[in-house]
């Protein structure tokens, strides 16, 4: 780790002299503006409590700089806010803005297939099982959730990557917290490297270790997650159509209390199916997806807990992903259908079936069903007006519990519209 960091930093040295040097070329101004309307209802599924209606909005702006010796430079503004709320989405003041991307590239260093981006950046390998969302982590796990989630994604990171066709290999660390006054070792890091090979134009594959360090344990040694993670996806020739996908991730490390240490031992992983009908006016398809996160089982020392890592994986139904039931603990099946009645307009429908992997033996492991139903309109290029609805359908997971009176089913209902720029 000791070299790694050291090698970051003889890159970011680099940058910073090569970028100094630079002189604009070209400057590419745009971003996006996305306005919703929200209602919720029995949303921590009591009858008639967190009941809610209200409009948000979220605004980015972004400037690209294309540099000489193959420098670039972007920077993305964000103001995320409840309208007339005291707060913004980000829990800061409302009209406050953020950085949401700044970053600087260089490509083909030193004459290579070589590119260094160095900044606060996105990073996404595959479908964001594990690696795909630095800002929000592991979305909120308990029952109740209110209306702060963030589209804000991005990582504050190093990252070098080599692309030399069919291979692309990614070497990158992040700084997720920084514990500079914490007694204790305080940071968390997470670092890793991914390898891609693209099968001609059909599948690809990935080889990922991702390593977190999270020294916010109330001991003075790091909590550790390695992760090990094998993904493929791809088009099956023989049966035009179908698309498969697939990841499974193995993970060790340790698990640190200031009064105890575990080894970790959990896994995770999802396998789906698609098929789109050919030459159909309506451009119908079916899926299905099933998706496995190991829970704790308390009859062994191993901690089997899955960690999620800063997962963007959200292939669960949208009520269930914003309760965070993304992050560990659960066995889902999802079930899609969509066609498009028009050119412009999309209907894609999903169902999920959701329970949980390990339970207490007086707790049964039905968490809920959810019915998803989203319309999609594409009034301009530009433009794209959406509705979409959720229903919640509790299992008897939450009233074993949380009390008889968790037994709702929660809704949600959103209208949008959206112009990219």
């Amino acid at each position: 780790m000791r070299y790694l960091i050291g090698m970051f930093a003889l890159v970011l040295a680099l940058g910073v002299s090569v970028s100094a040097q630079a002189e604009v070329q070209n400057v590419k101004v745009g971003g996006d503006i996305q306005i919703r309307g929200i209602t919720r209802s029995n949303y921590n599924l009591v009858d008639k409590v967190l009941d809610a209606s209200w409009y948000d909005s979220a605004v980015r702006l972004q400037i690209s700089a294309d540099l000489s010796n193959d420098v670039g430079a972007v920077v993305r503004l964000i103001n995320e806010r409840d309208w007339n709320a005291t707060a913004g989405g980000d829990g800061t003041g409302k009209e406050d803005i953020a950085l949401d991307l700044g970053y600087i590239t260089l490509d083909n260093m030193f004459g290579y297939p070589v590119k260094a981006t160095l900044g606060r950046q996105d990073i996404l390998f595959g479908e964001g099982f594990l690696i795909g969302d630095g800002f929000n982590g592991v979305s909120n796990s308990n029952l109740y959730y209110g209306s702060t989630e963030s589209i804000r994604t991005a990582f504050d990171a190093l990252r070098v990557t080599y692309s030399a066709a069919p291979y692309t290999v990614d070497l990158f660390t992040a700084k997720i917290h920084e514990g500079f006054a914490s007694s204790l070792n305080g940071d968390t890091n997470l670092s890793g490297v991914n390898v891609n090979y693209a099968y001609l134009d059909i599948a690809t594959f990935d080889l990922g270790y991702f390593v977190k360090l999270d020294g916010n344990t109330g001991s003075t040694k790091d909590n550790n997650t390695k992760a090990l993670s094998l993904r493929g996806e791809g088009e099956i020739p023989s049966i035009p159509g179908l698309t498969v996908k697939g990841e499974y991730v193995w993970e060790t490390g340790k698990v640190i209390t200031s009064s105890n240490t575990q080894d970790r031992d959990a896994n995770g992983w999802y396998l789906g199916a698609e098929y789109a009908l050919q030459d159909n006016t309506y451009q119908p398809y079916f899926g299905a997806t099933y998706v496995f996160l190991s829970g704790e089982d308390t009859t062994t020392n191993d901690r089997e807990q899955f960690d999620a890592l800063y997962s963007d994986y959200q292939d669960f139904g949208t009520i269930a992903s914003l309760k965070g039931l993304n992050d560990t603990n659960l066995k889902a099946w999802k079930l899609t259908a969509g066609l498009k009645p028009t050119e412009a307009l999309s209907l894609d429908i999903a169902y999920a079936i959701l329970n949980k992997d390990e339970t207490a033996a007086t707790i049964d492991d039905h968490i809920a069903n959810e019915l998803d139903a989203t319309l999609t309109y594409d009034y301009t290029e530009d433009v794209q007006f959406g509705l979409s609805a959720a229903w919640f359908d509790s299992g008897q997971y939450y009233t074993d519990t949380y009390g008889a009176t968790y037994d709702k089913t929660a809704t949600q209902v959103v209208g949008s519209v959206k112009v990219s720029f």
